[in-house]
């Protein structure tokens, strides 16, 4: 079995030009079960940021069960 994250995006919803300090970001992501096997075993995927060498974590989504038919968007 193989999952994949096979869609990233990111976007500033208050500016199109660019990124600011203090900006809230929006990120999407869509994880999918890219094997011939139904993931059954559940699981996290976390999204985070290295500042200083330390990983700044801003948010942890449940991925649950993934078949092998289809993906499961976060």
């Amino acid at each position: 079995m193989d999952i994949g994250i096979t869609n990233f995006a990111l976007t500033n919803p208050s500016s199109t030009v660019g990124y600011m300090l203090g900006d809230s970001l929006t990120l999407d992501a869509t994880v999918k079960n890219v094997g011939d096997l139904e993931y059954t075993d559940g699981g996290n995927i976390e999204f985070y940021y290295v500042e200083n060498n330390v990983d700044v974590i801003v948010d942890t989504v449940s991925i649950g069960n993934l078949p092998n038919v289809g993906a499961t968007s976060m």
